[in-house]
């Protein structure tokens, strides 16, 4: 009765062997594409941590992305981001990890600042009473970056939020989360 016992172990042994050799060479033969597919997997990943997931400021959304009228000259302009009035001073946050691309201030902008996101993804925020970052300073999502202004040409304090693709200015609304 032992020597009974032994032969379908011997068989069963075999072939988990026989499986096992069966799926090191499948999957010897698929590492190249698994680790094809792995780096997709990390860039679509940082794509995603490149996007904007928070709102920049709180305050109120009193422009929109497109065409309107301009408040100064009162022809129709196109508008190539949102405006959210604040309180002088209300904190400036980096809705996505970037890098400081550049801070300047011209006549229109203001006081503003450009981080890249990467995958050609920039924000511009206009408008600022302070800037609180370095050109090349690297921000995670949610730190601070400037304070809300009323410099350049502004009706009133606000962040003037722009959001480019490839150095094509697209509706930031597309990407931020509705509250």
């Amino acid at each position: 009765a032992v020597g009974e016992d032994i032969q379908p172990a011997a068989s069963w042994a075999d072939a988990v062997i026989s499986r096992a050799d069966h799926f090191l060479h499948a999957f010897e033969s698929a590492e190249p594409d698994l680790n094809r597919v792995m780096a997709e997997l990390e860039e679509f990943r940082a794509l995603g941590r490149a996007l904007p997931s928070v709102w920049p400021a709180e305050g109120k959304l009193t422009s929109g992305f497109g065409w309107r009228r301009n408040p100064f000259g009162r022809t129709w302009k196109f508008h190539s981001g949102i405006d959210i009035a604040g309180k002088r001073g209300t904190p400036i946050y980096s809705p996505a990890r970037g890098t400081v691309a550049t801070i300047s201030y011209n006549s229109g902008y203001g006081r503003m600042l450009e981080i890249d996101h990467g995958f050609g993804i920039k924000s511009i925020y206009a408008h600022c009473n302070s800037i609180r970052v370095r050109e090349g300073d690297v921000v995670k999502r949610g730190d601070l970056v400037a304070t809300i202004g009323n410099t350049g040409r502004s009706t009133g304090p606000h962040l003037h939020f722009e959001l480019r693709l490839d150095g094509h200015p697209v509706d930031p609304m597309d990407y931020l989360p509705r509250e």
